[in-house]
């Protein structure tokens, strides 16, 4: 039995809401990806990188890296802000080519970077392979523009807070930065007993 325009036009008003509702809620999860997300390079920003140490609140094992890229404000007074991007999305994609796990990589600042780790992949031996693996991908890209990567590690301690870690690995950054002398290349620093800083093979 046809229905009649009683019938057809609240079905047809229903069909036209349900669709409103839709795209309102399509639009409202694409602005939250993209406060999630640096508009630069697609990974995540400092929010979600926060949100995920929130996430591995007892975790026990959890190791971060932050990384700053050394002499990037002379790349972009000599190269202009679009190679700073270039460098920038080149040092992103990288960085997610050598981790399992692309979703790890954070830009928590302007030329910052940070790595969680967590589980088995936070396991010292396997943290120093991976700064190696970091060095031989990304150290030689950034030292054709003169700059270089400093990488500070911390590994976290029985019931320490993980924004405590954090601290400990941005110490470890700044020591490895003051440790430099200004050469191409990556130098890390981490929880490990007076390491020797990384260096660009030649």
């Amino acid at each position: 039995m046809p229905l009649g325009p009683e019938q057809v036009e609240p079905l047809e008003l229903l069909a036209v809401l349900a669709g409103s509702c839709l795209e309102t809620a399509a639009t409202v999860e694409e602005l939250r990806r993209q406060a999630r997300h640096d508009a630069l390079t697609g990974i995540g920003n400092h929010s979600s990188f926060h949100e995920r140490l929130r996430d591995l609140a007892i975790q026990p094992n959890v190791a971060l890296l932050v990384l700053d890229i050394d002499n990037f404000k002379q790349v972009n007074d000599t190269g202009g802000h679009l190679l700073g991007d270039q460098v920038l999305r080149t040092t992103t994609q990288d960085l997610q080519r050598v981790l399992d796990d692309p979703e790890v990589v954070f830009r928590i600042g302007g030329d910052e970077f940070a790595i969680i780790l967590h589980g088995v992949h936070a396991a010292p031996h396997t943290v120093r392979a991976l700064e190696r693996e970091i060095e031989r991908s990304v150290g030689p890209v950034l030292a054709v523009h003169g700059a270089a990567l400093s990488v500070g590690v911390g590994h976290r301690r029985a019931d320490e807070a993980l924004i405590d870690t954090l601290e400990r690995a941005d110490a470890q950054l700044y020591l490895a930065k003051a440790a430099k002398r200004p050469i191409g290349g990556l130098y890390a620093r981490g929880d490990r007993p007076a390491p020797r800083p990384y260096q660009l093979r030649r």
